[in-house]
C-alpha cells in the first residue's frame, strides 16, 4: 500500500510519500523538496511494479502549477513533469488508462489569461508525463474537477463542484468525457488464478447471504475494457448454469490485479460443498482461460435465547421463561439476577442445556422487600457470547410510615433514584462523559406533590424545598410523581442525593456518586492473586501490587479515578468466576462505564502452563491436570480475546510462571514465547523464555511482583533515580528500566542460589506515546 499526501515543515508544505506492507508496517518514507512537490494530491497504481502521483507545486514565479510523477514502489522518482500554463493550476486526480495513457484532472486558471475563475482541467499525457492533450470544462462561474474514473466500457468520469448556481448554491458536478476507445481482445488468453473465499462468519457462505472471492487476472498484453467475469456452477445432472455475471474494471497493460468479486445466492440453494468455474468475456468474446473453485454453503447453527415474564413478580417468588430461538441447543445457560445497590455480584441460577426452539421456565424465591429500583435479570450460556438482558420493576411498597394522622391512617413518602437507576450499575460510583446530567427521581406519597417539595442536595450543600424549582420537571399524578432536574457536574466525584418533603413527612435518597471525566482517563484495575496449596505468594502478590498502586502517599494525577476488581480467594479465581469478571469489563464498556482513553490494567499471580505449540494457560484455583482445558484459560482465547470487546487501553503484568517444585520455581518458555510474539499488546510478563521465575520468604513476594512494587515506592520517594526524562511521570519504558535491574539482583540473593537469573520482558504496541502509570505534576 502507498499513500501520498504532504507535511509541513518551516512554513512550507512539501510532499510526502510511504509504502505500507499489508500489516501496516513502515517500508519507506520519502519527503520531497518544495521545488518539487508541495502536495501528492492522488496516487494510482500503473502497473505491477509502477505508481503515478498528481499533485501541484508552486514555480519560480510563484505560480501553482500541477505535476505529474511516475515513482517505482520502493518511491524512487522514474518521471516527473510540471504542468500547466501562465496562470496558477492544479492536479487533483490521475486514472491510468487502458491503452497506456494517463488522464489527470483538477482546476485551472490557464484557459484565459488573468482569469479570476477556475475551470475543471483534464490532461491526458503519455507514462512519461508529456503533454498530449487538454480540455477546460464548465461554466462562465468557477468549476473545478476532484476526481476522475474510467468506467469498464472505457468512458472517462470526472466531477468535482460547479458556481453556476442554478439552485443559488454551490453544487456537486458529475460530466463524461467525450473520449471513445476501440474494444480489442487481447493476442493470448488472460490467466486467472482463484484466490480465497471470504466468507461473513468466516466459515461459509448462507443462502440469502453474500461472499467475497478473490480472482487475480494476469494480463501480458495492452490494456483491455469491456470486461466481465461469469460464475458458472457445476451440476452433476443439469450441466453447468450461470449463476451470475459482473462488470469488471479497465485492465491495465502489464498487469495484475486481484479482484474482489461479490457473490450471491438465492435463500433456495443447495447446502454443502459446491464447485464453481469462472471465466472472463469481453463481450460475448471468451478471452480468457477458466478457473475453479469451491464454496462451502451452509446455514448457521447458533443459539439464540430470548427472556420473558411468565408473570408480575409477587411477594414470594419470580417467574422466568427462556426461549431458545435459535437453530442450535445453548448449553450450560445460567440466570444472573441482580437488585441490590451494593455492587454486589448477581445471583445465578442455573437451567442447563435448551435445545433449538425449546423453552424452559424457571420459578424462584423472589421478594421485593427493600427493593427500590430495577431488578435486571440477564441470561447466558455456558460461552456467555449468547445473551439477552430483561429489566423489570418491582412492586413499590404500597406504604412507608411516616407519621399517624388523626383519622388513625399512616401517612406515607417514598423517593427513589429512577435514572440514572444505580441498580443497573456493578458499582458504587456510575461514570459520566458529560458536563451535565439529568436525573430523575421517583416519589410516591398519599399527600399531594408539587415542585417545592423537592430539591437536590450536590456535595453535601444543603438545599432548601422551593429554592430553586422552576429548574425542576414534574410529570404524573398527584400522588405519584417522577421529578427531573439538569444538574451541571463539577470535574470528578459528585454526589447527589434528593431529598422531598411534603404533608407525609420527609424522606430522602440515597446518595448517588457520578463521576465527571472530562479531561483525564480512568484507570480500571483487575487484580487476580489465584491461590494455590504449593505458592505461598500468589494472592499476597496481587494484594500489594494494588496497594502499591492506590497507595496514599502517592497521588496519581494520571487518572481521574481509579476502580477496582479484586480476586483474591479461592470462590473467586475459578475459571468461570475469572471469565464473568471479564465478561463484566464489557458490560461496563457497553455501559458507557469504561470510556475507549481509558486504561484497564491487568494483574494475574498465578501458575503459568506451558502446553506447546506456542499455547500459555493461566491455572485458576479449580485446576484439576486431567481437566486441563475446563480448569485453565488460553490466555490469547480466554483472557485476551475475552477482553477485545472492550476497546479501551489495556496493558497485562503477568507473575504467572511460579510453580510447585521445592525451590519455587518454574520454566514458562511458552509465554516468554508467546509474548515476544505479541505486537499489538501492552504487556510486562516475569521473565524470558528458558528462564525462571521465582518466589522467596525474604520478599513474600514473587520477585518480579517485588520489583515492581519497589518502583512505584522510589517513584513516590526518590523520582529522581527513576523518572529518566524528568517530567514527574512514571511511564511504561522507565517502570521496565527499574524491574529489568532490580529483579535480576533480588533472584540473586535467593538461597541456595537459583540455576538461572530471571529478566522480565516487556512488549508495548505504540512505541512513539509513552504509556503513564504515574503523574505527580499536580501535586
Amino acid at each position: 500500500t502507498m499513500l501520498t499526501g504532504y507535511v509541513e515543515e518551516n512554513g512550507d508544505q512539501r510532499m510526502w510519500l510511504t509504502g505500507m506492507d499489508a500489516e501496516g508496517n513502515l517500508l519507506f518514507e520519502k519527503i520531497f523538496p518544495v521545488s518539487q512537490a508541495i502536495r501528492g494530491n492522488s496516487i494510482a497504481r500503473l502497473d505491477k511494479n509502477t505508481m503515478v502521483i498528481a499533485g501541484d507545486v508552486t514555480d519560480k514565479a510563484l505560480r501553482r502549477n500541477g505535476f505529474f510523477c511516475k515513482v517505482s514502489l520502493r518511491g524512487e522518482i522514474l518521471a516527473y513533469k510540471s504542468l500547466g500554463g501562465r496562470e496558477d493550476d492544479f492536479l487533483a486526480a490521475v486514472q491510468p488508462l487502458q491503452d497506456g495513457r494517463i488522464a489527470l484532472a483538477g482546476k485551472s486558471k490557464s484557459f484565459l489569461r488573468g482569469s479570476r475563475r477556475d475551470r475543471a482541467w483534464v490532461v491526458i499525457t503519455d507514462q512519461e508525463g508529456n503533454l498530449l492533450e487538454e480540455r477546460y470544462y464548465g461554466s462562465k462561474t468557477n468549476d473545478e474537477s476532484s476526481w476522475l474514473l474510467q468506467s469498464h466500457e472505457g468512458s472517462l468520469f470526472s466531477g468535482g463542484f460547479s458556481s453556476q448556481q442554478i439552485l443559488k448554491a454551490e453544487q456537486a458536478w458529475v460530466f463524461k468525457l467525450g473520449h471513445s476507445f476501440n474494444v480489442r481482445p487481447p493476442e493470448q488468453p488472460l490467466s486467472l488464478k482463484p484466490g480465497a473465499v471470504y466468507y461473513s462468519n468466516g466459515t461459509f457462505m448462507e443462502p440469502g447471504g453474500r461472499a467475497f472471492f478473490n480472482l487475480t487476472l494476469n494480463n501480458e498484453d495492452k490494456g483491455l475494457i469491456g470486461l466481465k467475469a461469469v460464475i458458472e456452477v457445476e451440476n452433476a445432472f443439469s450441466g453447468t448454469a450461470v449463476l451470475q455475471e459482473t462488470a469488471l474494471p479497465v485492465l491495465l497493460p502489464n498487469d495484475a490485479p486481484i479482484l474482489g468479486l461479490p457473490l450471491f445466492f438465492q435463500e433456495n440453494t443447495t447446502l454443502g460443498t459446491q464447485r464453481f468455474k469462472v471465466r472472463v468475456y469481453q463481450g460475448t468474446r471468451l478471452i480468457s482461460d477458466a478457473a475453479f473453485f469451491n464454496i462451502n454453503i451452509g446455514a448457521v447453527t447458533s443459539p439464540r435465547l430470548a427472556l420473558s415474564l411468565l408473570s408480575q413478580p409477587s411477594d414470594n417468588q419470580l417467574g422466568i421463561e427462556v426461549h431458545n430461538a435459535g437453530n442450535s441447543a445453548a448449553q450450560g445457560v445460567s440466570l444472573f439476577v441482580s437488585s441490590d445497590r451494593s455492587g454486589a455480584l448477581p445471583d445465578q441460577h442455573y437451567i442447563g442445556e435448551i435445545p433449538a426452539g425449546e423453552t424452559r421456565q424457571k420459578i424462584f424465591p423472589f421478594s421485593p422487600v427493600g427493593m427500590d429500583g430495577l431488578v435486571t435479570i440477564r441470561v447466558a450460556d455456558a460461552t456467555l457470547l449468547v445473551t439477552d438482558t430483561l429489566v423489570i420493576q418491582p412492586k413499590l411498597p404500597e406504604t412507608t410510615p411516616v407519621k399517624m394522622d388523626t383519622t388513625g391512617k399512616r401517612d406515607y413518602l417514598t423517593a427513589i433514584w429512577f435514572s440514572p437507576n444505580p441498580d443497573q450499575f456493578d458499582r458504587k460510583e456510575i461514570v459520566w462523559s458529560e458536563g451535565e446530567i439529568i436525573i430523575q427521581v421517583k416519589v410516591v406519597s398519599n399527600k399531594g406533590l408539587d415542585k417545592q417539595h423537592f430539591c437536590i442536595e450536590i456535595n453535601g450543600q444543603p438545599c432548601v424545598q422551593g429554592m430553586k424549582f422552576e429548574e425542576v420537571e414534574m410529570k404524573g399524578s398527584r400522588f405519584s410523581k417522577t421529578f427531573q432536574q439538569r444538574i451541571k457536574l463539577g470535574e470528578g466525584v459528585n454526589s447527589l442525593r434528593a431529598f422531598v418533603q411534603n404533608e407525609a413527612g420527609k424522606t430522602e435518597t440515597e446518595p448517588l456518586k457520578i463521576i465527571y471525566t472530562p479531561r483525564k482517563p480512568n484507570l480500571h484495575v483487575l487484580s487476580i492473586g489465584v491461590p494455590a496449596v504449593d505458592l505461598k505468594y500468589t494472592t499476597k502478590d496481587a494484594r500489594d501490587f494494588v496497594q502499591a498502586l492506590t497507595s496514599t502517599k502517592l497521588k496519581n494525577t494520571a487518572f481521574q479515578a481509579v476502580f477496582l476488581d479484586t480476586l483474591f480467594v479461592e470462590a473467586t479465581t475459578t475459571k468461570t468466576e475469572i471469565l464473568k469478571c471479564l465478561r463484566r469489563m464489557q458490560y461496563r464498556f457497553d455501559d458507557r462505564q469504561i470510556a475507549p482513553q481509558d486504561l484497564l490494567l491487568v494483574f494475574i499471580s498465578s501458575h503459568g502452563l506451558s502446553l506447546g505449540e506456542g499455547g500459555f494457560r493461566i491455572a485458576a484455583s479449580d485446576f484439576d491436570g486431567p481437566f486441563v482445558e475446563e480448569t485453565s484459560l488460553d490466555f490469547e482465547k480466554e483472557i485476551v480475546d475475552y477482553l477485545r470487546p472492550t476497546a479501551c487501553r489495556q496493558l497485562f503484568v503477568l507473575d504467572a510462571c511460579h510453580s510447585g517444585t521445592a525451590d519455587s520455581r518454574t520454566k514458562t518458555s511458552g509465554m516468554a514465547e508467546w509474548a515476544a510474539s505479541q505486537h499489538q499488546l501492552n504487556m510486562l510478563v516475569s521473565c524470558r523464555a528458558e528462564e525462571y521465575s521465582y518466589e522467596d520468604d525474604q520478599w513474600e513476594n514473587g520477585a518480579f511482583t517485588e520489583g515492581l512494587i519497589e518502583a512505584i515506592r522510589v517513584f513516590a520517594s526518590r523520582p529522581q533515580s527513576i523518572d529518566l526524562n524528568n517530567d514527574k511521570k512514571l511511564d511504561m519504558k522507565e517502570l521496565f528500566v527499574f524491574v529489568n535491574k532490580r529483579v535480576p539482583e533480588l533472584v540473586q540473593t535467593k538461597r541456595p542460589k537459583p540455576p538461572t537469573s530471571q529478566h522480565p520482558m516487556m512488549i508495548l504496541n505504540d512505541q512513539t506515546h509513552p504509556l503513564i502509570l504515574f503523574d505527580s505534576t499536580g501535586r
